[in-house]
């Protein structure tokens, strides 16, 4: 999605832009399937509209193609902890009400605004480190550990809080508390945390179509097996031949950029391949709707590694936009595998599903056969920011440097998100446009 969107800029301002694609379809991880009346994300489901998409959805005439998550289900998300489904609180008022912690934990939630920021703000810190020393134990075990093996299938202890959460590191840097942080914003009337999410009629896979239109070279199918640079020119080595330019943006996974980048930069490329990505399994399971017991008044839940389920989250597909399914049916797309439990993705089919149908019984009341199945596996799914991520970041720079010409875009830099690789490439574009 970075490379996409920086084409679509680059040749949107008039460049002539080639844009090469091993596999036979763009859009990365947007993975949108459509089957009869039943419509499936089987990557991200939906998008945090931030500026830059906010300015490319415009830019790409699909305005009219926009499709807001329900007010409704937005606005109530689940937790499975001590095997029910508890809603989340959605303000700290709530939390300090809610049953999910006990006086112990409502205590040290309750002291965050007056415990000390870190002077040593430079430094890396894990996002299980950062929830305990502002939060305590209970909020990390019961909230942050579900959130971080949901959202990026990563591990707490492992993931650091600057380069994985860093809008909330700064609200500690800023207002020394997070809390305080968070009420400043409110009343200066910011966005919070939490942003409007979106998708389009036809899925995700509507932004990839309309960004490809508007490239005219575009060739899938072609895998580029490495870079070299002669004379301020930079020439692609291809199965699809050779393609030489003064400019490069290289929008692959951070591996593929290691190799890629090898004789260009005489081996300074190497520790990219040291990155670490968590696997996932994606299933889309839909049944009709008097099997399943639960409201689904939600966006969804998600549940810690070792609350005795193999998901680590299901989204309520259906509750979140409409259309989406045939009349009377519901429709869920569930998560396994992560860092915390990446042999899941290497099982069957059957075994992902029975896995996944047994979860969804026990926290939905979902029963019988599914009337629609699809399963995907992403053996790197979600890059993880763990400690020393900055050192990626850094030699990221250091190769655009070394290489004039060249810009390096993808999820495993500035941000994982979709609405973070359009603001990437978005970037990228500008830059090579001022170049």
């Amino acid at each position: 999605m970075s490379g996409l969107a920086a084409a679509f800029h680059l040749a949107r301002a008039g460049l002539a832009v080639s844009l090469v694609e091993a596999s036979e379809r763009v859009g990365g991880v947007l993975d949108t399937r459509r089957d009869g009346e039943w419509l499936v994300e089987l990557g991200p489901n939906t998008v945090a509209e931030r500026r830059p998409l906010a300015e490319l959805i415009e830019q790409s005439g699909l305005a009219g193609e926009r499709l807001p998550a329900s007010a409704a289900a937005a606005g109530r998300r689940y937790l499975w902890r001590r095997a029910a489904l508890q809603a989340m609180p959605q303000s700290p008022q709530e939390i300090l009400s809610s049953p999910l912690l006990d006086w112990r934990g409502k205590m040290a939630l309750a002291r965050e605004p007056w415990v000390p920021a870190r002077r040593e703000s430079g430094d890396d810190e894990s996002v299980g480190a950062f929830v305990r020393r502002r939060f305590g134990s209970q909020a990390l075990e019961v909230f942050a550990a579900p959130f971080v093996a949901g959202i990026h299938a990563g591990d707490p202890e492992r993931l650091s809080m600057r380069w994985t959460l860093p809008r909330v590191l700064a609200l500690e840097e800023s207002h020394g508390s997070v809390l305080r942080g968070l009420r400043a914003a409110r009343r200066s009337g910011g966005p919070g945390l939490r942003q409007p999410v979106v998708s389009f009629r036809g899925g995700l896979v509507t932004l990839v179509d309309r960004l490809r239109a508007a490239i005219p070279d575009v060739r899938t199918g072609w895998k580029a097996v490495g870079v070299e640079r002669r004379s301020d020119v930079f020439t692609v080595e291809g199965g699809g031949g050779a393609l030489s330019a003064p400019r490069i943006v290289v929008a692959t996974p951070a591996p593929e950029a290691a190799t890629l980048l090898h004789a260009a930069s005489d081996g300074a490329s190497a520790p990219l391949g040291e990155l670490r990505y968590a696997p996932l399994a994606v299933l889309a399971l839909g049944f009709r709707r008097d099997q399943v017991a639960h409201p689904l008044d939600g966006f969804g839940f998600l549940a810690a590694p070792g609350s005795g389920l193999s998901l680590l989250g299901c989204l309520f597909a259906s509750s979140i936009f409409p259309g989406r399914t045939p009349a009377g049916h519901v429709l869920f797309t569930c998560f396994l595998g992560g860092m915390t439990a990446p042999q899941l993705v290497e099982r069957d089919d059957a075994e992902i599903v029975r896995l996944a149908r047994e979860d969804l019984e026990r926290t939905l009341g979902a029963r019988g056969e599914p009337a629609h199945v699809v399963v995907r596996r992403w053996p790197r799914a979600i890059p993880q920011y763990e400690l020393g991520h900055g050192r990626f970041v850094t030699l990221a720079e250091e190769l655009e440097a070394r290489l004039p010409g060249l810009r390096l875009a993808g999820n495993w830099l500035h941000g994982a998100g979709v609405a973070d690789c359009v603001e990437r490439g978005a970037a990228v574009a500008r830059a090579l446009q001022a170049a």
